[in-house]
């Protein structure tokens, strides 16, 4: 997020700071918040509606925790600044089965094609005060909240995949591709406060903590990760490799920020 956030100040001249979007004070109504209502100076809105839909199912197919019926969008992004953006990678691992294969076997090849919304009541329902409440104070260290944050069961999204899954749609839904579409770093700028307010409630005991193995889900089978072991950020972004330990304050270097 950080490195996100430097992009636009190195590149285009941006002077501000990359906003959150704080899922609980919309969570019963994301079109009406200033960042989804498809004004000029929102990251546009819904998608256009598409009748006739079946429920989805999260977080995919093979693991139908939840039925999430159909939103009141389903098409392309038709109002507000980002109504002509192009999607170019994925799909990878799209819920939305509108979308076009790309041409490449790994979702990295030229697939261009518009955003795909379908915002979302009954996802964005998991993202309420009281849900995020509990993650907070109900989460007594790093591997209880990383589980209660993220891992869905039957009948529960949790916050991290309701939040994604508001907007649904493609890449919205796509979990490896879902950065293509502007909502992604709001969205994860929440999270990332949110995990800060966490880290604040016992900062002596929380802030050098981590849990987990190298790979997603363990699979395939790693050793657990180390406050050693080095983030890489990619020569493209300019930025040096950093370590998960000093990535674990937000108050020391390089990032020297906090929430409000």
């Amino acid at each position: 997020m950080w490195a996100y956030e430097q992009t636009p100040r190195n590149e285009c001249g941006y002077k501000g700071y990359l906003p959150y979007y704080n899922w609980p004070q919309w969570a019963d109504n994301p079109k009406g918040s200033p960042l989804l209502d498809g004004g000029e100076r929102s990251i546009s809105g819904d998608g256009k509606y598409v009748p006739g839909r079946n429920y989805t199912c999260v977080p995919n197919p093979n693991r139908c925790f939840v039925q999430v019926e159909a939103g009141s969008g389903g098409g392309c992004v038709n109002s507000g600044p980002f109504k002509k953006w192009q999607v170019n990678l994925g799909p990878i691992s799209t819920l939305n089965t509108t979308v076009p294969l790309n041409p490449s076997p790994d979702g990295l090849g030229y697939n261009a094609r518009c955003i795909k919304r379908d915002l979302s009541k009954r996802s964005s329902s998991e993202t309420s005060d009281k849900d995020v409440t509990a993650l907070i104070t109900g989460s007594a260290n790093i591997s209880a909240f990383q589980s209660t944050l993220q891992n869905p069961e039957p009948g529960k999204l949790r916050v991290h995949l309701g939040g994604h899954n508001t907007i649904g749609g493609d890449a919205g839904s796509d979990f490896y591709n879902s950065p293509s579409d502007p909502y992604f770093w709001f969205h994860h700028a929440q999270i990332d406060r949110v995990w800060w307010t966490w880290q604040n409630q016992n900062l002596k005991d929380r802030r050098l903590t981590i849990a987990g193995t190298l790979t997603f889900q363990n699979a395939p089978p790693t050793r657990n990760a180390t406050l050693d072991d080095v983030m890489t950020m990619g020569d493209y972004l300019g930025f040096k490799n950093i370590t998960i330990k000093e990535a674990s304050s937000t108050l020391a270097g390089p990032f020297y920020y906090i929430y409000e």
